[in-house]
C-alpha cells in the first residue's frame, strides 16, 4: 500500500479547536498571529485547515497512481504526480486536448452517441437527410440537407409536342423547423427514344414539401426525379 506522510491535524470529534464562527470573526485571519500568548483552539484550527487539505491532496495523488508521497521536500516529484493523478482520474470523463477527441472512440464512450449529442443527425437512405450544428446570432440552430426523388407521369396531351406534369407533390424525409434555403432539382429520368427532351424542375416549397414538375416530347411518360434541398 502507498505510502502518505501528510496527516491531518486535530481531527478528532472532540478536538481542541474553535468553532467555523469564531475562527472566521478572528483578526489573526489577516494579520496572523502576533508576539504573546496565542489560544491553542485558534491555532489547532489553523493547523487543521490546512493540514486537512494537504493530507486529502496527498491521498488524491497516492490512491489515483499507487505512488507514495513523502514529506521530503521535493516539491517538483509532488507536482508532477499530481498532474498525473489528475489526468488519471478524467481520461475516461473529459476531452484531452493533445488526443485529439480520440476519448470519442475509446474507454467504452459511444461515437455516435457523442455525435448525436452534438447535433449530428442524419440517414443514409434513398430519401433521407443531415444535420450539422452551426452557430448563428448566438444559439446553435441544424444546417439541414435532405435529398430524394419524386414520380409522375406526364400528361396525355401537350402543347407544341412537349408533354408535362407539374403537379408532383414530396413531402420532405424530415420538416425545416426555421426556413428553406434552397431547392436544387437534378435530372429526370431517361424516356425510351431519342429527342425526347428529358427535364425535371422545381415549382414551389415549404418547410414539410415542395411541388416539383416533369416534361418531355412523349405522353403518358413514367419520369423520375431527384432533388437536394438545403434550410434550417
Amino acid at each position: 500500500m502507498a505510502t502518505n506522510d501528510f496527516k491531518p491535524f486535530a481531527i478528532g470529534s472532540n478536538a481542541n479547536v474553535v468553532t467555523q464562527s469564531d475562527y472566521e470573526a478572528l483578526a489573526t485571519l489577516t494579520s496572523g498571529f502576533q508576539a504573546g500568548k496565542a489560544s491553542s483552539a485558534q491555532v489547532n484550527k489553523a493547523l487543521r485547515q490546512g493540514t486537512v487539505m494537504a493530507s486529502v491532496l496527498a491521498r488524491f495523488i497516492s490512491e489515483a497512481l499507487s505512488v507514495d508521497v513523502l514529506d521530503n521536500g521535493d516539491l517538483d516529484e509532488i507536482e508532477n504526480n499530481f498532474i498525473d493523478a489528475i489526468f488519471s482520474k478524467c481520461n475516461d470523463k473529459y476531452f484531452i486536448k493533445g488526443n485529439n477527441l480520440s476519448e470519442i472512440s475509446s474507454n467504452s464512450i459511444s461515437l455516435n452517441s457523442a455525435l448525436t449529442n452534438l447535433g449530428f443527425l442524419g440517414s443514409n437512405t434513398n430519401n433521407g437527410f443531415v444535420k450539422i450544428p452551426m452557430a448563428l446570432n448566438n444559439s446553435v440552430v441544424p444546417l439541414i440537407i435532405q435529398w430524394g426523388s419524386f414520380t409522375g407521369v406526364t400528361a396525355d396531351s401537350g402543347t407544341d409536342g412537349v408533354y408535362e406534369n407539374s403537379n408532383i407533390g414530396v413531402s420532405w424525409p424530415i420538416s425545416f423547423p426555421n426556413m428553406v434555403f434552397a431547392v436544387i432539382t437534378g435530372g429526370a429520368s431517361d424516356v425510351p427514344g431519342t429527342g425526347k427532351q428529358e427535364q425535371s424542375w422545381n415549382l414551389g416549397k415549404s418547410l414539410n414539401s415542395g411541388n416539383f414538375g416533369i416534361q418531355c416530347r412523349a405522353p403518358n411518360a413514367s419520369m423520375t426525379g431527384s432533388y437536394l434541398c438545403v434550410g434550417c
